[in-house]
């Protein structure tokens, strides 16, 4: 049997990799905290485990490049430094890219890079209502941006959508085969806490 020391961090960035992306999984966070309040944390250690093991230790080059470089706006630097203090994961959700982004110099493209402009795109944005991910209001925030485009909100669903329900993929083949889509929203059935 292995054991294995949990910092605040490993906890905050476990929660966020393995609990955040879907209803599925993330219906789990209420019993996994009341067993580590009571000092039961048997629950959570094996994907402790896999964080310490295979993400925490692989970092590679490029995508660390490729992220440091798309950079961060002063608008939203002072968004994120405002709530980080109180936010229960930190930024684990973005696995200290924020630190990164504001403690080592390291060269950003410009503002201009990560502005999406308004254009023509005939797109099929699909957004769910529980992705821990990808949130809705960026979804949204996104959308507004196609002109073309049509924006398919997904309640109850989490970031990997297109497996959660048919009526998703039925969705997707709909707009590829060019037909008229009239659906503005799914819903699907909400998932209950363990």
């Amino acid at each position: 049997m292995d054991t294995v020391g949990i910092s605040n961090f490993e906890l905050q960035a476990t929660i966020a990799t393995f609990y955040f992306k879907n209803p599925s999984d993330s219906k789990k966070i209420p019993k996994l905290y009341a067993q580590m309040y009571e000092g039961d944390f048997s629950a959570i250690a094996s994907n402790v485990m896999i964080m310490k093991r295979y993400v925490l230790n692989r970092l590679s080059a490029m995508p660390f490049a490729m992220d440091m470089q798309s950079g961060i706006s002063d608008k939203r630097k002072k968004i994120v430094a405002a709530q980080l203090e109180t936010t229960i994961l930190g930024s684990s959700v973005n696995f200290l890219l924020y630190e990164w982004m504001t403690g080592i110099d390291f060269p950003q493209l410009p503002d201009d890079f990560r502005k999406l402009k308004k254009n023509k795109v005939n797109a099929l944005l699909l957004s769910g209502s529980m992705d821990g991910r990808t949130y809705l209001t960026s979804g949204r925030d996104i959308a507004k941006k196609f002109k073309k485009g049509q924006h398919v909100v997904i309640e109850n669903a989490g970031h990997d959508l297109y497996m959660q329900s048919p009526l998703i993929s039925e969705l997707v083949v709909s707009f590829f085969k060019g037909e008229k889509l009239t659906i503005k929203r799914i819903e699907l059935k909400p998932i209950l806490f363990d």
